[in-house]
C-alpha cells in the first residue's frame, strides 16, 4: 500500500520541489479525482479515441473505490492525484496527474522519487502504463523505468528494484 508522504518545504540539490504530501482519498474527492483525470488525460483520449464526458464519468464512478487513490497537496491545496495498487509481484502506479499549472514544476519528480525510494525499501517493483503520446513517459524514462511491452497506444513501463 502506498504510504502517506510528506516532504519538507524548500528545494533539493537538483531544484525538486518538496512542500508537498499526500492524503487518503475519501469518497468527498471523487468530484475533484474526476475533474483531474478530465482536465490531464481527455487531450490523450480524444486523439486515440473519443471523449464522452458522460461515459468517463460513468465508468469512473463504477470503478471508484477512495481506498486506491491519494490525493497530491501542495501547501494544503489538492493539486493532483495518485494511484498505486499493490499486486503480487509488483505495485501497479495507475494514476499520477497533477492540475496543469502545478506541473514542470519538479512536483512529479519528486513523488515519483519517492515511490521508488518505497518500492526499493519494500523490493516490490512498479509497473506502469502511459500513452505514447503523452510527454510523461520522458520524465519515467529518465527515472530509470524500462519499456518493457507496447502496442499501437501505450508503452508498459517497469522499474526494477534489484539490479541483476
Amino acid at each position: 500500500m502506498l504510504p502517506l508522504i510528506t516532504r519538507r518545504i524548500g528545494l533539493t540539490k537538483d531544484n525538486i520541489l518538496e512542500n508537498w504530501r499526500l492524503r487518503k482519498a475519501t469518497i468527498s474527492d471523487f468530484g475533484f479525482i474526476f475533474r483531474v483525470y478530465r482536465t490531464t488525460m481527455k487531450e490523450y483520449i480524444e486523439q486515440i479515441w473519443e471523449w464522452d464526458d458522460g461515459a468517463q464519468r460513468q465508468h469512473y464512478e463504477q470503478s471508484f473505490s477512495a481506498d486506491d487513490y491519494k490525493i497530491i497537496q501542495l501547501d494544503n491545496d489538492d493539486i493532483g492525484v495518485v494511484s498505486m495498487l499493490p499486486m503480487d509481484e509488483y505495485d501497479f502506479l495507475a494514476r499520477i496527474e497533477i492540475m496543469p499549472d502545478y506541473q514542470n514544476q519538479g512536483i512529479g519528480t519528486a513523488i515519483m522519487q519517492s515511490l521508488i525510494e518505497h518500492a526499493k525499501e519494500t523490493k516490490h517493483p512498479i509497473m506502469l502504463r502511459v500513452f505514447k503520446i503523452n510527454p510523461a513517459q520522458n520524465l519515467y524514462k529518465r527515472l530509470g523505468f524500462q519499456t518493457m511491452r507496447q502496442d499501437d497506444i501505450h508503452y508498459d513501463m517497469f522499474y526494477a528494484t534489484v539490479d541483476e
